[in-house]
């Protein structure tokens, strides 16, 4: 079995990767604090539409409910951040 990796020569060339990762790993505690939020509310179709895994074929459903629920926290997530007070939960 063959595991894909980036050499970490390629990562620093640019920087922009380390960055990103950075980045998002220092959100990370965020995500974990604010997931369960954003999927009640998409459960609930508090926002117009009826979000789960459940909602229509699980094979596409889920995926996209993974998607949808971690880019919206990572959204909250970063503007919590620009609060005062917001580094507590995200760097």
């Amino acid at each position: 079995m063959r595991v894909w990796s980036l050499p970490l020569s390629r990562l620093t060339a640019r920087g922009t990767a380390l960055r990103a990762l950075d980045r998002l790993s220092g959100a990370a505690f965020g995500i974990y604090l604010v997931h369960p939020i954003i999927q009640e509310v998409l459960h609930g179709g508090m926002l117009g539409v009826s979000l789960s895994g459940w909602s229509s074929d699980p094979a596409v459903a889920v995926p996209l409910t993974v998607l949808v629920v971690f880019g919206m926290s990572l959204g909250l997530v970063l503007l919590i951040a620009k609060l005062p007070a917001g580094r507590f939960v995200a760097p």
